[in-house]
């Protein structure tokens, strides 16, 4: 159940993203594209083919960092799918700290957009479940619900921290019971 909604989570993040338009460049909107087919391709991969997710969200990873530090050209749009596609491929291939430091990066460059709770929440969820740091976890969700009060996820994170965060699975079946 757990993989199932740390893989809901991240199809969410992704599957929220607006049309990108392209870079006029001509070499950019080749690699551009192929890295929207790459996101596109890691969405639809079966959450039980763990090898597959894993090749495919490093070259995902890779190429999405070339393009990044290879154009300066990208609109904001471009640029903040491209800190996406990096976290996504980061946390697919298991560069789990690369992924929070991606995550980041893109909810600090963009705190207004629709996506920059998920960034925190995702942040958070990987410190807490990946990484099992357990202190910046609380203070990554902490952040969240300071920063996005109103926003569903900050309302869920605060029920998790207040029932669950930090608990055995066998303390949070008696809570169930």
């Amino acid at each position: 159940m757990k993989k199932f909604v740390i893989y809901f989570s991240v199809y969410v993040l992704f599957a929220c993203n607006p049309e990108h338009s392209k870079v006029n460049n001509s070499n950019a909107v080749i690699n551009y594209e192929q890295i929207e087919k790459l996101h596109n391709d890691l969405s639809v991969i079966k959450p039980f083919n763990k090898d597959e997710i894993k090749m495919h969200g490093l070259n995902l990873y890779k190429k999405s960092v070339a393009l990044f530090a290879d154009n300066k050209e990208l609109n904001d749009d471009q640029l903040e799918f491209l800190f996406q596609c990096i976290a996504m491929g980061a946390e697919a291939a298991q560069m789990y700290k690369d992924a929070a430091l991606y995550f980041l990066k893109a909810q600090r460059k963009f705190p207004k957009s629709t996506n920059a709770p998920i960034y925190l929440h995702n942040r958070a969820r990987i410190l807490d479940d990946k990484l099992k740091d357990k202190n910046n976890a609380r203070l990554a969700y902490e952040e969240l619900m300071e920063i996005y009060p109103d926003h569903p996820l900050s309302i869920n994170t605060e029920i998790y921290l207040n029932n669950a965060f930090n608990k055995s699975q066998e303390d949070i079946l008696k809570l169930i019971q």
